[in-house]
């Protein structure tokens, strides 16, 4: 279950999301987009670790959001629109008008 996943693997995620927002500023585009995907990976789980690390994770797609590459931009927009359907859920689930 994706639950027991993330429970046992938590305290390697807490190591890596945070070294997955360094290499966001990476001088290469293929580094900075694999790592904006590695991080989105986790986002439709509502991964603990990432949820930690919500606020830096928000500022880093910020900043890069206008890249030179195109790639990395779509794999911005791709995490927003994730993090858009993860809120959508949540409010759904819960009851509350959006």
């Amino acid at each position: 279950s994706p639950r027991l996943v993330q429970e046992r693997y938590a305290d390697v995620l807490s190591v890596l999301i945070p070294k997955f927002l360094t290499f966001f500023r990476h001088g290469s585009p293929r580094v900075r987009s694999s790592a904006i995907s590695c991080v989105n990976n986790f986002i439709i789980h509502r991964s603990a670790p990432l949820m930690q690390h919500m606020d830096p994770f928000l500022e880093a797609l910020f900043l890069i959001a206008s890249d030179d590459d195109s790639e990395v931009r779509k794999q911005v927009c791709r995490a927003l629109v994730m993090l858009l359907e993860v809120r959508a859920d949540e409010e759904d689930s819960s009851g509350s008008p959006p």
